[in-house]
């Protein structure tokens, strides 16, 4: 597998120990990728925008948020994403404790990549990673990676 494109993933997650679980999972997975953390929506939102201390933040190649988060739900994130002509090709995966299935049709019905329920067991978190890394960061072409070509 190719694995030698550096590629900037977004994590928009409020819970320490998920950032923390994400790092490890892409650390042992061998990612070639640059995650930036940011812990709510509304920075999420000032990160994408490039506003404040985001001024010079790179523009993500794909976004793992949490739709549980203080100030603004990853619901709204979405929303917003999806709205903003600039900022709607980024594929966003939905990463979320949340099995609703309210949540997970809201989600797809305001264009989510994809909906992912996070798994609490290191391995199978690992093994979610890999895939995601299989499928978004090597097998998907994404906007990003083509612009130049």
């Amino acid at each position: 597998m190719n694995r030698s494109k550096m590629l900037e993933l977004l994590l928009i997650e409020d819970n320490e120990c998920d950032v923390e679980l994400a790092r490890v999972a892409f650390e042992r997975c061998d990612a070639n990728c640059n995650i930036n953390v940011v812990n709510d929506g509304v920075e999420g939102i000032r990160y994408l925008k490039k506003e404040g201390e985001f001024e010079s933040a790179a523009k993500p190649s794909i976004i793992l948020l949490d739709l549980n988060m203080p100030k603004m739900s990853g619901a709204s994130v979405l929303e917003f994403l999806k709205n903003d002509e600039d900022l709607r090709s980024i594929p966003v995966i939905i990463f979320s404790t949340s099995e609703s299935k309210v949540d997970i049709i809201d989600s797809y019905t305001n264009n989510a990549s994809c909906y992912i329920v996070k798994p609490f067991i290191i391995r199978d978190y690992i093994s979610i990673v890999n895939q995601i890394i299989s499928y978004w960061l090597e097998s998907a072409r994404l906007p990003k990676t083509i612009q130049a070509k």
